[in-house]
């Protein structure tokens, strides 16, 4: 459907929908270059991004840069979708006369698909939270952010922690490191026992140290499994969170840390007493429940609409 919406604007458009190259390197994604572009042409960048160590654009944005201008391609006619928030304005304030990047995230959109189709299902499969651990913190991919919580996350016994990536399972195990297939779906429903049983998620979001973050499944899962949620992700996650409409839990948990520094970020997140003494009440059950209702119901016309009304900026055009 947003395919769609992409032509209601520009009927001739050229949409690479996979623009990244699988898989990804040591150095980022190699991106998908069109032989020309003489009509609109949209290159999805369908994952989330990649800097060098203090860079300010992401290694895409600069490889797809430096082609566009060594073929002369006509800036007016390029647009580049992304996933990482914040950083399509940035760069369209900021780099003027280039080609325009959309914030548009082809992942969460297919993802509300998919878990909408199954959204009786999910709701049978998840009712309530537990009171068995009191906060659940799932990770698989081992990276620099989630070694620094696990460490953390290791002398509480009331925690359910993984750590696929060395072995250590859940206290009711999904799929294992080798057989993770992607089918996330899949994945949460395996996790299912996890979430019954625990009071809260801390999730540790894929990116961490990147100027602008993503918003991935891990919290959508928390979101559907009706669980209050901290995020130790990038900074604004819990802004980004808002923005797309779902609401926060500041009544219980300190989120100014979600505007600190990455130096500190992680230490004001995990250091709150709030986390080690967190009780549910009936008010944050009301926010969680609001929470899931939208994000099956309202989560993708959001997403539709920020990408209407991007396209309506950028062409100047008026579509009903």
């Amino acid at each position: 459907m947003w395919q769609q919406t992409i032509k209601n604007y520009y009927p001739d458009a050229v949409i690479n929908d996979a623009a990244l190259k699988f898989p990804i390197t040591n150095n980022g994604w190699e991106v998908e270059f069109p032989d020309n572009v003489d009509k609109p042409t949209f290159l999805v960048l369908q994952d989330m991004l990649t800097w060098e160590p203090g860079s300010r654009w992401p290694r895409e944005l600069e490889r797809i840069a430096t082609w566009s201008i060594a073929k002369n391609i006509d800036q007016s006619k390029l647009y580049v979708l992304i996933w990482n928030y914040d950083l399509a304005e940035h760069w369209n304030e900021q780099q003027q006369g280039m080609f325009k990047c959309v914030q548009f995230s082809t992942f969460q959109y297919n993802l509300w698909e998919q878990y909408t189709k199954s959204h009786r299902r999910l709701e049978e499969a998840f009712t309530a939270t537990g009171r068995k651990h009191n906060a659940l913190c799932l990770n698989r991919i081992d990276k620099p952010h989630r070694r620094s919580v696990i460490t953390y996350l290791k002398r509480y016994r009331e925690v359910n922690l993984s750590d696929l990536h060395y072995g250590r399972n859940p206290y009711y195990p999904g799929q294992s490191f080798e057989d993770y297939d992607y089918d996330n779906l899949k994945n949460l429903l395996s996790l299912q026992q996890n979430y019954l049983t625990s009071r809260f998620s801390i999730i540790t979001e894929s990116q961490y140290s990147e100027p602008r973050g993503i918003i991935s499944e891990k919290t959508f899962n928390a979101i559907v499994a009706l669980h209050p949620f901290v995020i130790i992700g990038s900074a604004g996650s819990l802004k980004e969170i808002k923005r797309l409409g779902f609401k926060t839990f500041p009544n219980y948990f300190d989120e100014s840390y979600d505007a600190l520094s990455n130096s500190t970020r992680l230490d004001r997140a995990m250091g709150m007493t709030e986390i080690h003494k967190f009780r549910p009440d009936d008010g944050i059950k009301e926010v969680c429940e609001y929470n899931r209702e939208y994000f099956f119901n309202e989560l993708g016309n959001r997403l539709q609409s920020d990408l209407h009304l991007a396209l309506l900026h950028h062409s100047g055009n008026v579509v009903s």
